[in-house]
């Protein structure tokens, strides 16, 4: 395939790597800019969320510029805030029900 050897072979699951190919093949074809966050797996077994975006040099090139970012740590702090606050609201509705 066209990625093969390509860095999205370590993306985790079908759908991230259907989900990150369909965006560079778009942006490349089409000129469409992306932006995804994907689970990717490590060469040491570890996964980690991978923000990765990108976008087409010009209409007229087929150069695509583009990074990828590792935002596990934000993603870590968001489920923590989500589910604090889950625990927040239970414990909330739990005594206003008392009273």
């Amino acid at each position: 395939g066209f990625f093969s050897g390509f860095w999205t072979q370590f993306v985790v699951g079908s759908e991230g790597k259907t989900k990150i190919n369909d965006a560079i093949r778009k942006c490349a074809d089409e000129g469409r800019a992306f932006e995804v966050e994907l689970m990717y797996e490590r060469s040491d077994g570890k996964c980690r969320w991978f923000r990765c975006a990108g976008r087409k040099e010009s209409d007229t090139s087929p150069i695509v510029y583009g990074f990828i970012q590792d935002v596990t740590d934000r993603r870590c702090v968001e489920s923590r805030d989500r589910q604090l606050l889950s625990r927040y609201m239970k414990t909330t509705d739990t005594l206003l029900e008392a009273t």
